[in-house]
């Protein structure tokens, strides 16, 4: 990848591979899921992370070195990134305790609930229009998440609202990651991105560290392989083809996450949480439509 800025490229006309690129970032946040899941109940949330975020470093390292080293962190955008940096910090934190404490797919579910914030925000934060059928998709979607949430369920616990905490945490990083595409180069925003979070995580980690066995450090290791294989697919999804067509492919990650709680866990979310996560899901699907729609009519106008 070059050095110079990138934008994000319009989808190629191979949709059938960027598909199945799309499936396999599915699979490979179904297996973060899971095994962070794993990971949480024997390791300190904050040790495990600096780990996962050590390992995720080396693995860009060499990408890093090639795309210009040190030269990357050359840039007239240092707020954007560290407010990118601490939003995605927190999304991180509020996602991980939440999988210590709630089912697998409930969490999930709930963390399909960031295309509802970007469209919310992309107006007051990018100046982009919303119009009232995606506002209408947005109050949809919204409304799943408390059908999910039931906070009228007896025994409900704040910390169900820990996903949306980090769905809205991880919307805003998606944002800023769009203003930053207009300036810097991809290489620039994963190597800020990457190398403060090591930094944060690694400077708290020692408020939390306890002695682990070989096999936990394993599993952060394969954490951190499987969060740099995701990127990579995802990017070469909607680079392969359509934004729109591959999309929808990402909602694979749920019901593989209801499979893997029930085998796994024996967890098995209430109708809340099926009828809930279907209105996020159509909503989504909605948005990704009428982007769709409105893409076609300005090639057509064009």
């Amino acid at each position: 990848m070059s050095t110079q800025n990138s934008r994000a490229a319009p989808g190629g006309d191979r949709p059938l591979a960027g598909i199945l690129h799309m499936v396999g970032a599915a699979f490979a946040l179904s297996g973060i899921d899971v095994l962070a899941k794993f990971a949480v109940a024997g390791i300190p949330v904050l040790q495990m992370l600096a780990l996962r975020s050590a390992f995720v470093m080396l693995v860009l390292i060499p990408y890093f070195m090639r795309a210009g080293g040190l030269s990357l962190f050359r840039t007239g955008q240092a707020r954007l990134h560290l407010a990118r940096l601490v939003f995605m910090f927190f999304a991180i934190l509020a996602f991980f305790h939440a999988l210590s404490e709630l089912p697998l797919a409930m969490v999930v579910a709930l963390g399909f609930s960031t295309p509802i914030f970007v469209t919310a925000l992309s107006r007051p934060m990018l100046g982009e229009p919303v119009d009232g059928a995606r506002w209408a998709a947005v109050l949809f979607g919204f409304a799943g998440t408390v059908v999910v949430v039931n906070p009228a369920m007896a025994g409900f616990s704040p910390i169900a609202l820990l996903p949306l905490m980090s769905a809205m945490g991880w919307a805003m990083v998606q944002l800023l990651a769009r203003k930053l595409t207009r300036t810097d180069s991809d290489a620039t925003i994963l190597a800020y991105l990457n190398t403060g979070l090591v930094l944060a995580f690694g400077a708290l980690a020692p408020l939390a560290w306890v002695d682990i066995e070989a096999s936990a450090v394993g599993v952060c290791f394969l954490l951190g392989v499987l969060m740099v294989a995701a990127q990579w697919l995802m990017l070469r999804a909607i680079r392969l083809a359509p934004i729109a067509t591959v999309t929808p492919f990402q909602y694979l990650e749920l019901p593989l996450a209801v499979a893997f709680g029930w085998a796994i866990w024996s967890e098995w979310p209430g109708p809340h949480v099926f009828a809930g996560a279907a209105m996020i899901v159509a909503s989504g699907l909605f948005v990704v439509w009428t982007e769709r729609r409105r893409a076609r009519a300005a090639r057509v106008a064009a």
